[in-house]
């Protein structure tokens, strides 16, 4: 089958809204959809190691299903809903603060694994960043928005690795515009770019000021890493709609423009708390924090929401 192997068919049963959710979160996966009436082919394509048994190949589809899963529950994640841009009139605004509840915790600082002598031996973690009770790179945001302001396709998220650390550690972008990412460092930097557990860009810097641009066409939570330092940790959060706020160091956010009438607004917040460590001494984090409160927009006015996390 086009020169692939090996390529193990997996045949499973489902209903035509299953097939296209699956066409939608599965499109990056190597993997192609036939549907076949009520039935769907998936073609994956499989080292020989791992397809040893039928059950080899049932673990394998679990994964997959169990990834899709996660990402329906975060963020609605992997599948895009039909936005349309448009005029605004006497838009509304949504405004707030997330807020730590009691003493935030002292976090741990993390070990710097190469290039020690322009990183430093340590980094501090940035997982939890609270001033005055606020907490900084929260990533707030409108569920499933089917109409609103324009969408800013002329700009750009700029994303800088500075001695070692991304900047901003937190991003919020909307699918299919502009990031910048600058190389600051006279030290090779490799930004690893995954939403959901996907690779969605990979690309070496290796020279100081080296700009990359790149569109993230996927919505999802981005996990962002360097593979040449296992230290340095970033997110984004990638949204089909451009209704969202990053809070900061205040932990304020403030969403203008939207149209009257009643939402879900989420907050995301990546975690702080430390599980493990992987096979190259990153850091594995518990799950992100992700809540929903309903707020009601009325024309020209504001509402007040604010979040509180521990």
């Amino acid at each position: 089958m086009d020169g692939v192997s090996p390529i193990k068919k997996i045949v499973v049963k489902s209903d035509r809204i299953f097939v296209q959710y699956l066409k939608e979160v599965l499109g990056g996966l190597s993997t192609r959809i036939y549907d076949f009436k009520w039935r769907i082919r998936v073609d994956t394509r499989i080292s020989k190691s791992k397809i040893q048994s039928q059950e080899g190949v049932k673990a394998i589809m679990k994964k997959v299903l169990v990834t899709t899963l996660v990402s329906a529950m975060v963020l609605g994640a992997g599948v895009s809903f039909a936005y349309d841009e448009g005029a605004v009139a006497n838009g509304g605004k949504i405004t707030g603060q997330i807020k730590f509840a009691g003493t935030a915790p002292k976090l741990d600082p993390i070990k710097v694994q190469k290039n020690q002598d322009f990183c430093g031996n340590s980094v501090a973690a940035e997982g939890l960043q609270v001033n005055g009770g606020g907490v900084k790179f929260g990533v707030v945001y409108i569920e499933k928005i089917a109409a609103g302001k324009a969408i800013d396709r002329a700009g750009k998220t700029d994303l800088a690795e500075t001695k070692c650390v991304f900047r901003p550690h937190v991003i919020a972008v909307v699918k299919g515009t502009d990031i910048s990412i600058n190389n600051d460092d006279t030290i090779l930097h490799n930004i690893n770019i995954s939403i959901d557990g996907i690779q969605r860009y990979n690309k070496g810097q290796p020279k100081q000021n080296q700009i990359l641009v790149t569109k993230l066409r996927n919505v999802g939570v981005a996990d962002m890493t360097c593979d040449s330092h296992t230290h340095m940790k970033g997110w984004g959060v990638v949204l089909d709609h451009p209704y969202f706020s990053v809070s900061n160091d205040k932990g304020e956010f403030s969403i203008g423009q939207v149209p009257a009438g009643k939402y879900n607004l989420k907050m995301w917040h990546e975690n702080w708390k430390v599980k493990n460590l992987d096979d190259d001494g990153r850091p594995i984090y518990d799950t992100a924090i992700l809540q929903t409160k309903e707020v009601t927009v009325t024309a020209g006015g504001t509402a007040s929401v604010n979040f509180e996390i521990k």
